[in-house]
């Protein structure tokens, strides 16, 4: 998309300049003066942007990240910037705002401070690297409410006062209104809050939303970009969310994943994990017969809009009551096994996407995802349920078996799966604690003998053979070294 309304705006028309990796680097008037330009680093992110152009004179802003693309600070300044060609200005270095992000929801922000005066010698919220300066500039706190599908809808005070409210159309058009809904706010006289629909950050001076790997347009409900992965958004490569905004978001700009949550725990009943990209959730009461299971998903499956996911998330977890039990009993097994096979058949597809399995009940005995792998055709990962090592029991291991080699990988990434969060976290014990959990797996599940690409096949012999006995007996002796180094720790 090379020129288009701009959004809010639409009598006014912008054009258009993308880079040789389809990233938008600058958008322009009909008259060809510079609106805006950005910058990207080699991992796609935006890291300046160069707007409110007075003469020779920018507005220079520097956006700095954590691991998942969340943006921590954001640092302002005015710039020269002259000549032919043009250069790049200096780095800004003065910071004006700073966010804390929530674990429930990737592009959740908790709050955000900021320099809402431009003196850099008021304030001393956040922090500027330095602790023995209690000045930050950041003199304005402010504090989030989101709903359900990510959209920001106020924001408060750090008293708890609200100070504006967001309102938004299907496709994230925003209107803000004063904290009592008095009236409509523009703005120019608003907390230059950039962080609204679905937690993206928007662009005051274009009107767009900047969603990490493409930019989206709120008045065309359209990407601005064709989709890198091709078709999994529909038959459209501009696509947003298959056209369901209402029910669905995409936090990279990519495809989108099915999530479905089996009903049960009471843990899960406002659950939202923290995606990859978007998700079409479907929450699916879980009866005990397998058959009824099957029935359930694969309604709800075929409910969904749009075309085949690119991957499908299952949130499976179950209290005493609840329909999916702990411990990878046949009954578990038998019930994820119903569950995959109803999300086959309702995708209608022999070539299914990779399932990722969130469950507890996998993590003791394989058996379960040994027969949801062989059922859905796929490689499955199953992230299993939190457990304690004094134990012996799992702490979220991240395992993926794939049917077509008959064999298992561990994740090594130093990630673990956490039940409460409903996400794959850092997984900070010592990398001891870590390499004694896979161990314990292993041994437990008799993941002995190694494959090629540092998977495992398992014995399913009652009686190892000699190789088998040796690789047993190897991981026994690593194991009493690591109980013996973490003991001395302690």
């Amino acid at each position: 998309m090379t020129s288009g309304p701009k959004p809010g705006s639409e009598t006014t028309r912008h054009k258009y300049v993308y880079d040789a990796w389809n990233r938008l680097v600058k958008v322009m008037t009909a008259a060809d003066a510079v609106v805006s330009e950005c910058r990207y680093d080699a991992l796609n992110r935006r890291i300046r942007k160069f707007t409110d152009k007075d003469g020779d004179t920018w507005t220079v802003r520097e956006y700095y990240y954590n691991s998942q693309w969340q943006n921590l600070e954001v640092r302002r300044d005015t710039r020269a910037r002259s000549g032919s060609p043009v250069p790049e200005p200096e780095a800004a270095t003065a910071v004006c705002e700073q966010y804390v992000w929530s674990p429930r929801y990737v592009d959740a922000p908790v709050l955000r401070d900021r320099d809402a005066d431009g003196n850099s010698a008021t304030g001393d919220y956040g922090g500027d690297g330095n602790p023995n300066n209690g000045v930050t500039g950041l003199e304005e706190r402010s504090c989030y409410t989101s709903d359900g599908n990510g959209n920001v809808t106020a924001l408060a005070s750090a008293a708890g006062a609200v100070a504006e409210r967001y309102v938004y159309d299907p496709y994230g058009k925003v209107t803000i209104y004063t904290s009592v809904w008095a009236a409509t706010v523009a703005w120019a006289d608003s907390k230059k809050n950039e962080v609204l629909y679905g937690g993206y950050r928007f662009d005051s001076e274009t009107g767009l939303y900047h969603v990490r790997h493409r930019v989206y347009h709120v008045t065309l409900g359209r990407w601005m970009q064709r989709d890198p992965q091709g078709y999994v958004d529909g038959i459209s490569l501009y696509e947003y969310v298959c056209s369901s905004p209402v029910t669905m978001y995409d936090t990279l700009g990519l495809g989108y994943t099915m999530l479905l949550i089996a009903e049960g725990d009471p843990e899960l009943q406002n659950a939202k994990p923290s995606p990859q990209r978007g998700m079409d959730v479907k929450r699916v009461d879980m009866p005990l017969p397998p058959g009824k299971i099957t029935k359930n998903v694969q309604t709800a499956v075929q409910e969904r809009k749009g075309e085949e996911p690119d991957q499908v998330r299952v949130v499976a977890h179950g209290n005493e009551a609840g329909e999916i039990k702990r411990g990878g009993s046949i009954k578990a097994a038998n019930q994820l096994w119903a569950m995959a096979k109803g999300i086959k058949e309702g995708l209608g597809t022999d070539s299914p996407p990779p399932l990722v399995i969130e469950s507890c009940s996998v993590g003791n005995n394989l058996t379960s995802v040994e027969a949801v792998g062989r059922e859905w055709g796929n490689t499955v990962t199953a992230a299993t349920g939190s457990g304690v090592i004094e134990t012996g029991e799992l702490t979220g291991l991240l395992v993926t078996y794939d049917p077509k080699t008959d064999a298992y990988k561990i994740d090594e990434s130093g990630r673990r799966y956490d039940r409460k969060l409903g996400k794959a976290v850092e997984d900070k014990r010592s990398k001891d604690e870590q390499d004694l959990d896979k161990i314990n797996f292993r041994l437990k599940n008799r993941l002995s003998t190694e494959s090629p690409g540092g998977c495992y096949k398992k014995s399913d012999r009652s009686t190892p053979t000699n190789e088998e006995r040796a690789a047993q007996n190897e991981l026994l002796n690593q194991r009493r070294q690591l109980e013996a180094k973490i003991r001395e720790r302690k």
